[in-house]
């Protein structure tokens, strides 16, 4: 289809990354990834820089990421993590050095690097140093209400008598975490969910003040709609709650089997619109939105996630891989897919090209430490 060039920056083992360089690679176009949990061992780092005769500088790290051997039309900034090495050789009053320098030298080296593709005209998918900044919700909120779009009445705070006084109003409000985190514990991994909260619920003025968070009011939703987005095109699938049932504060509650109802829907024109000014508004061209619809249907916004999960969105019949490796390959911000030539989930996991990604050294070099648990 194209000779395009990809280049994917993931963490080990990410399927996202290795699926979609597999549809690359079967779409005719070429896909690199480059793990960033392979520094600072296997991948070494070097760059020089010299003015002895014309100024210029030499920035090299191992294997695929030498200068010149690739030109880098469409960078993916997947998903990247800090340098976990292992310390059993290191003195445990060195360990917090060795942590510092190394981060360091690998924040300024990804820095160096994404320049250079920059300088080299790469279309990027999304742009670190935006996809950085949208991690913030409060930025979100703030930008998608410029970009005209509804938000519940908000206090995010760590003022324990503002955050009283917001929830003694009337009505019935939700408390959202400010990050992702999770616990690990013996039956697996815990993740801080979207739940209801009132004034008796709260926590000591010390804790409150230690642990800001998202308090809204929240909506009496008839259905959630969550749209993966990139270029001018949005996938979007509408989920509902089964007969008889209630919506969840939390979307990903209703994967449990028999509690909801999941269909592909197409945006109507304003929402569409108003997922591609927030976008734009923050310097992205890839997002999957959460949207709650009311009971009087109007679209409300909840939050952006600029690298969120869309793998599980195939079990819902929804070609999300087709679509967004054509969109890497394309390089369009203002992108709308073409299904005219359409490839399966199935056929791509079953293809030779997913199984020689399956079974490089890169790929099966992953470490648990390094190892990203659940989904957002």
């Amino acid at each position: 289809m194209t000779g395009r060039q990809v280049i994917v920056q993931a963490l080990a083992g990410d399927t996202h990354a290795s699926t979609l360089a597999a549809a690359i690679a079967i779409k005719g176009g070429a896909a690199d990834i480059a793990y960033s949990t392979d520094f600072p061992e296997p991948a070494y780092k070097s760059f020089a820089f010299s003015c002895d005769r014309e100024c210029n500088r030499e920035g090299r790290t191992h294997s695929k990421l030498e200068e010149g051997q690739w030109n880098p039309l469409t960078f993916w900034y997947r998903r990247s993590a800090p340098p976990m090495p292992s310390m059993e050789n290191i003195h445990p009053d060195d360990r917090p050095y060795v942590t510092k320098v190394l981060r360091a030298f690998d924040t300024g080296g990804a820095m160096l690097w994404h320049d250079t593709l920059r300088a080299r005209g790469a279309t990027m998918v999304n742009d670190p140093h935006a996809a950085r900044t949208a991690e913030s919700k409060v930025l979100q909120l703030a930008h998608a209400v410029d970009a005209g779009w509804y938000v519940p009445d908000t206090l995010i705070s760590n003022d324990p008598e503002r955050i009283r006084a917001f929830l003694s109003q009337d009505g019935k409000f939700i408390h959202k975490s400010l990050t992702h985190f999770g616990w690990s514990e013996i039956d697996g991994c815990r993740f801080p969910r979207t739940a209801e909260i009132s004034v008796d619920l709260l926590s000591s003025a010390s804790l409150l003040a230690k642990t800001p968070g998202i308090y809204q009011r929240k909506i009496e939703k008839r259905a959630e709609i969550r749209a993966f987005c990139f270029g001018n095109t949005c996938l979007a699938l509408r989920i509902e709650p089964a007969e008889g049932g209630a919506t969840s504060p939390d979307w990903r509650g209703f994967h449990t089997p028999g509690r909801a109802f999941a269909r592909q829907v197409t945006l109507d024109a304003e929402t569409h619109e108003a997922c591609m000014r927030l976008m734009s508004s923050m310097g992205l061209i890839t997002a999957s939105f959460d949207i709650m619809v009311d009971r009087d249907g109007r679209h409300i916004f909840a939050e952006l996630n600029q690298a969120g999960q869309f793998l599980w969105l195939e079990y819902h019949h929804i070609p999300a891989v087709d679509a967004f490796s054509q969109f890497l390959l394309d390089g369009s911000s203002n992108f709308v897919w073409d299904e005219r030539h359409r490839i399966s989930l199935a056929d791509i996991m079953e293809s030779s090209q997913y199984k020689d990604i399956q079974m490089s050294e890169s790929f099966n070099r992953c470490r648990p430490d390094a190892a990203v648990a659940g989904y957002a």
